[in-house]
């Protein structure tokens, strides 16, 4: 993947330090225009369609929102301003399993009910992170979170998905693996709860929309890489221009017609996936499924607090090493055949 341009971004952008990489080159291009996506209900019912997406219905209750499978184009239109021109390309994606994802970032006692310490409560270079009871836990590496993940499976009854190998420290004190693998022959497959793919999250992210936010169209600057105002995220999103360089509570913004909050900006989200440059030109089924350990550094998607506005976009995506420290926790369960929601 192409990162040079990485160089270039200025301070704001330095959450995970040196280890991240937005997959984005320096060929961006002119913004496209769509229509805005309705977005009114926090929980229960929200609809909403744009830039001639299927409009979505929100099924979402006790925190967690019902994705249905379906097909989608992964990446952005090539006249979407801020795009990677290599890293971008829409592929069509059929997604074959319905899923859940939850509605809200993970907050602060939701981790520490673990016994685990809180690593977003100390003073970060990059900004703070909100210490508030509804607050998302943050300043978390992938092995962290997938701790979480499995976690949160044995207490609920579940599986867990992962296996993490030779490990040092403990989740949110210095947690490092040498590796990992899944349960499971793929990612889909596994009963408990997981991280989202990225094709998973872009769909979900979406909602049946095509602009570059859920909330309309991204605006065109002279330059990328500077904090802008950007009128259709600050009903939506904390990022950059409105957030004081502070993550905020949960649920503050409005929601997308999936219904999930802070989808965009916030806190950025760990993947499940290892590093995706570019996604070929072939439709693709259930893609990035696997747990390919060979590959250290994983995905990460939606944009944080002090991210620039084009990092938010839905088809935005960039990777960092798997120990790498900064990001938060939205997680996915696969839905059995039998299961209703």
């Amino acid at each position: 993947m192409d990162c040079s341009s990485w160089a270039r971004a200025p301070a704001v952008l330095a959450l995970l330090m040196a280890q991240l990489c937005s997959c984005r080159d320096d060929d961006a291009t002119t913004s496209s225009t769509g229509s805005f996506a309705t977005s009114t209900a926090s929980s229960g019912t929200t609809t909403g369609a744009g830039g001639g997406g299927t409009a979505w219905e929100a099924r979402c209750h006790d925190g967690w929102c019902l994705i249905p499978s379906g097909k989608f184009l992964i990446g952005s239109p090539e006249d979407e301003w801020g795009r990677g021109a290599y890293s971008e390309d829409q592929v069509e994606v059929t997604l074959t399993r319905n899923f859940l994802l939850q509605q809200y970032e993970v907050t602060i006692p939701e981790w520490t009910r673990f016994g685990w310490e809180n690593p977003s409560s100390a003073q970060l270079s990059y900004g703070s992170w909100c210490q508030e009871s509804t607050c998302p836990i943050g300043h978390l590496n992938w092995f962290d979170v997938v701790s979480y993940a499995n976690a949160l499976s044995t207490a609920d009854g579940y599986a867990p998905c992962y296996d993490l190998i030779n490990c040092t420290g403990a989740p949110g004190a210095e947690l490092r693996c040498d590796s990992a693998a899944l349960t499971a022959p793929s990612v889909y497959d596994c009963p408990g709860y997981r991280l989202p793919t990225e094709a998973e999250w872009e769909y979900a992210a979406r909602a049946g929309t095509t602009t570059a936010f859920y909330s309309g169209a991204i605006t065109p600057q002279a330059d990328w890489g500077t904090c802008y105002h950007e009128p259709n995220l600050d009903s939506v999103a904390w990022y950059c221009h409105n957030s004081g360089d502070s993550s905020h509570p949960v649920g503050l913004k409005g929601p997308n017609p999936a219904g999930l909050f802070d989808i965009l900006g916030n806190g950025i989200e760990w993947m499940h996936n290892d590093a995706q440059g570019a996604y070929g030109s072939q439709p693709l089924v259930d893609p990035f499924g696997e747990m390919n350990s060979a590959d250290s550094h994983r995905e990460l998607r939606g944009g944080g607090f002090n991210y620039v506005s084009d990092l938010l976009r839905a088809a935005s995506h960039y990777d960092a090493r798997w120990d790498g420290a900064g990001a938060t926790i939205r997680l996915a369960r696969t839905l059995g055949p039998d299961e209703t929601w």
